[in-house]
C-alpha cells in the first residue's frame, strides 16, 4: 500500500474531535445521483471520444462524505463497465485509466482518495471498446456501473477494506438520468439537464457545480477547484504544427492554493489530455514516450517525483500544458477542447523523502479559445517555439531526465 499524507489515527483523532453534525444534502433534485448513509455520487460530466479503431467514453464522477467523519474509498478493480443499447461493453483497459482515486485489487489498495465531513472530489474513468469490424451496430443510449469501497482506518496506523458501494447509473441519452441503488430502486428522479451540452458531452450528465462548501468557479469560465486547489485556464491557443500534419493544444494554466497551509503539487505524467467538440483525442504525446508535455511544474512518475511547485496560502503560479492531435492532416478541426490532467500533493518528510498523496482529477469543459488567443502554424516566433518544442519532443529528440 501507497504512503499516504495522512496516517489512519490522525484520521481516528480527527473523527473523534468532530460534533455527529446533520448529514449533507442527497440526491435530491440532481441528475444522474446514486447516494447511500455515508456517500452521494454524482456523474458530472460523461463524454465520448474516439481514438483509432477504439471507441472512447470518459466519465467524472463527483463523490461527497456525507458523514460527520473523514471517509477514505477506492475504486474496486474490475468493477467499471458501460454498455449500450446494442449490448457493446465499454472496459476499463489498465489502471491509468482510473484517475484521482486509489485502486483496490485482490492483494493491496490505495488509501489516497480521503475526504473530510461534507467534503467532495472527482474521480475519472476511461472506458474502452474496439469494434471487430465496420459492421458493429453502435448503441446511442449507455448504462454506467462501477463499485467504490470503503477504506477504514483501524488501531496500529492499520486499515480494514469496508462497506461496498454498488454504483449504476443510466439514461445517458439525451433524455435525462435515472441514477439507481443496486437493487434497482430509483435513487434520484429523471431530470433534464437545464444547460446546452457540446457535440461529444452526453446529456445525462449532470451540470454540477465545481467546487467544495464554497462554490468559488461559480460564475467562472475555465474554473475547477477541490479541496485547496483551484485551477483556472488563463489562456487557449490551438492551431496546426508539423507543416499540418498535426494540430496542437497549448494551454497556460493557474494553480492556486485555498487553503492556509502551504502546499506542493505535481502533474501526474501521461494524464494530461483533451476531446474537442467532435470527439476527436489529444494526447500528451505517444503512448509509451516519456512526458515532457509539461512546463513550469514538476512532473510525477512512478519512479520520482519532483517537488518544485510549492504554493504558499493564497498564492498562484503558472504551468503550460501542451496536448496534440496526431495525424490530423486535412480532418475538420473541433471549436472548442475540455482538458484534463492530474494533479498530485506531495510531502516532504524529515528525512527529506517525497510522498504521494491526494490525487486532483482536474477537468475544465468546453473551453473556446478567445479572440486574442488563436495561434496559426505561421504565427508568432513564441507559438513557432512552442510548436518546435512538441515536434522534438514527439521525435525524440529530448532525452529522458535521470530516475532520482
Amino acid at each position: 500500500m501507497r504512503h499516504q499524507l495522512f496516517t489512519a489515527a490522525a484520521f481516528v483523532a480527527i473523527a473523534a474531535a468532530l460534533p455527529l453534525s446533520a448529514q449533507s444534502a442527497g440526491c435530491a433534485g440532481q441528475a444522474s445521483c446514486y447516494e447511500t448513509t455515508n456517500l452521494t455520487a454524482v456523474v458530472s460530466d460523461l463524454r465520448s471520444s474516439v481514438s483509432g479503431a477504439n471507441r472512447v467514453i470518459t466519465a467524472t464522477i463527483r463523490i461527497q462524505n456525507r458523514t460527520p467523519r473523514p471517509l477514505t474509498l477506492g475504486y474496486l478493480s474490475g468493477s467499471g463497465v458501460v454498455t449500450d443499447d446494442q449490448g457493446n461493453r465499454y472496459e476499463v483497459a489498465s489502471p491509468e485509466s482510473v484517475r484521482g482515486i486509489g485502486l483496490i485489487t485482490s492483494n493491496s489498495f490505495d488509501a489516497k482518495f480521503q475526504l473530510q465531513p461534507g467534503e467532495r472530489a472527482d474521480a475519472r474513468v476511461e472506458f474502452l471498446f474496439r469494434p471487430a469490424s465496420r459492421n458493429v451496430i453502435l448503441g446511442t443510449t449507455y448504462a454506467m456501473d462501477i463499485a467504490l469501497r470503503e477504506i477504514n482506518p483501524i488501531a496500529g496506523n492499520q486499515w480494514r477494506l469496508g462497506r461496498e458501494h454498488a454504483l449504476r447509473f443510466t439514461g445517458f441519452d439525451g433524455k435525462g438520468v435515472t441514477a439507481q441503488m443496486a437493487t434497482g430502486n430509483a435513487a434520484a428522479a429523471t431530470a433534464a439537464t437545464s444547460s446546452t451540452p457540446s457535440s461529444t458531452a452526453m446529456a445525462g450528465a449532470a451540470q454540477v457545480a465545481m467546487a467544495d462548501e464554497i462554490n468559488v468557479c461559480a460564475g467562472v469560465e475555465r474554473c475547477y477547484a477541490s479541496g485547496p486547489v483551484r485551477v483556472d485556464i488563463v489562456q487557449m491557443s490551438a492551431g496546426d504544427i508539423g507543416n499540418g500534419r498535426y494540430h496542437g493544444v497549448r494551454l497556460n494554466v493557474r494553480v492556486r492554493n485555498m487553503s492556509n497551509e502551504p502546499i506542493i503539487i505535481g502533474y501526474k505524467g501521461t494524464s494530461s489530455g483533451a476531446i474537442d467538440n467532435l470527439g476527436n483525442r489529444y494526447y500528451f504525446g505517444r503512448p509509451g514516450t516519456h512526458d515532457v508535455s509539461a512546463s513550469g511544474i514538476g512532473v510525477v512518475t512512478g519512479q520520482a517525483a519532483d517537488p518544485q511547485f510549492a504554493l504558499r496560502p493564497g498564492e498562484s503560479r503558472n504551468a503550460t500544458f501542451n496536448v496534440t492531435r496526431f495525424d490530423a492532416g486535412r480532418a475538420e478541426r473541433g471549436t472548442s477542447f475540455t482538458w484534463n490532467a492530474t494533479l498530485v500533493q506531495l510531502e516532504i518528510t524529515p528525512s527529506r523523502q517525497i510522498r504521494t498523496g491526494r490525487e486532483f482529477a482536474v477537468q475544465v469543459a468546453d473551453v473556446t479559445p478567445s479572440a486574442g488567443d488563436a495561434v496559426k502554424a505561421a504565427g508568432s516566433d513564441a507559438a513557432n517555439k512552442a510548436a518546435k518544442g512538441i515536434l522534438d519532443a514527439l521525435s525524440g529528440k529530448k532525452k529522458k531526465p535521470p530516475v532520482r
